[in-house]
């Protein structure tokens, strides 16, 4: 899968959108993905304006990670949850 498809992807689902690992795997000529491969693909990610939930990429292409547009309502919610805070509280509580 191309860059470009995978911001399609993203943007297709409204800023968020569930990807298994292997369709993030063709970013780089490597044929695994290992700890490099994963912060390659997550610079190349953050330079199009796509943040990912984990923070460190797995490397095991059968597992999923949320892949999100920087600034968006999904970003908000994830990072609500990730650092907790009382602005956080109020914005879990408003999208539920």
């Amino acid at each position: 899968m191309t860059l470009r498809k995978i911001q399609n992807r993203v943007d297709s689902k409204g800023g968020l959108a569930c990807v298994p690992m292997s369709d993030l795997r063709p970013l780089t000529t490597k044929s695994k993905l290992g700890p490099g491969v994963c912060r390659d693909i997550s610079r190349q990610l953050n330079a199009v304006g796509i943040d990912h939930f984990p923070r460190e990429l797995p490397s095991d292409h059968a597992e999923s990670v949320y892949l999100y547009r920087t600034g968006s309502r999904a970003e908000r919610l994830i990072r609500a949850f990730i650092y907790p805070s009382e602005e956080g509280t109020k914005i879990i509580k408003k999208s539920t």
